[in-house]
């Protein structure tokens, strides 16, 4: 059956609602098996059937547009495994990295805490939070590939970049401060004693270098989330 061009639009309509109502990865496929469905079915009628309206026939008898998108909620809603697998990871590098903290000249009167003198410490904890530090950042950019090949049909894109940055950023954070506060804990004149203690540092001059590390931290969140390439909702 030769149909017409208004035909043909009719079929297109519905083919493109049905086509805003999708996302994922199964969207081309699914237009591609409903358009051939409806050819089949107007082909068949055509021999069966000799009166008009067969396109708007075929067409009545499919779903309605509307239902393509209650089945699609249901994958649109769900977060990606690898990204919540990442972060339930995440807290448990903070004890190691705390005490790498407590080793610095920062920590040096700050009273022991017994848990890092522990058998669980050094036997679970640490490398617990050693496995953390590594496996989290690479589930975060597995969720980023996983989520930006879905094309929607995963979420979680925020929490996907947030386990992947997380620790980089920590340990560079982490590293600035060892730095710092060692160059602090040094004697530059000869007139000072080495045991003189640690330089005490202006409240003035902490909070601006706080809040500059915080920016900073957003700032790289915010480009990683860009080159991520992820659709945003």
């Amino acid at each position: 059956m030769k149909l017409t061009t208004t035909e043909k639009a009719k079929i297109k309509a519905y083919l493109d609602a049905v086509a805003a109502n999708l996302s994922g990865p199964e969207r081309t496929e699914t237009i591609a098996d409903l358009e051939s469905h409806i050819y089949e079915a107007i082909a068949f009628k055509a021999e069966n059937d000799d009166s008009s309206g067969i396109v708007e026939a075929v067409i009545s008898e499919m779903e309605s547009p509307e239902n393509y998108s209650k089945s699609t909620l249901i994958t649109q809603s769900s977060i990606c495994g690898l990204a919540i697998t990442g972060a339930i990871l995440l807290p448990f590098g903070l004890p190691v990295l705390w005490h790498v903290v407590s080793q610095t000249p920062a920590g040096d009167r700050w009273e022991d805490i017994e848990f890092y003198n522990s058998s669980l410490y050094h036997f679970l904890s640490l490398p617990l939070g050693i496995i953390a530090m590594f496996i989290s950042p690479i589930l975060g950019v597995m969720s980023i590939k996983r989520i930006r090949q879905a094309k929607g049909a995963f979420s979680g894109g925020l929490l996907a970049v947030a386990v992947a940055v997380f620790y980089p950023i920590l340990l560079i954070n982490l590293f600035v401060f060892i730095v710092v506060v060692n160059i602090m804990d040094r004697p530059w004149s000869t007139a000072v004693p080495l045991d003189s203690g640690p330089v005490a540092v202006p409240i003035f001059i902490i909070i601006p270098v706080i809040i500059t590390a915080l920016i900073v931290n957003a700032l790289i969140f915010r480009s990683v989330y860009k080159k991520s390439g992820i659709q945003q909702p």
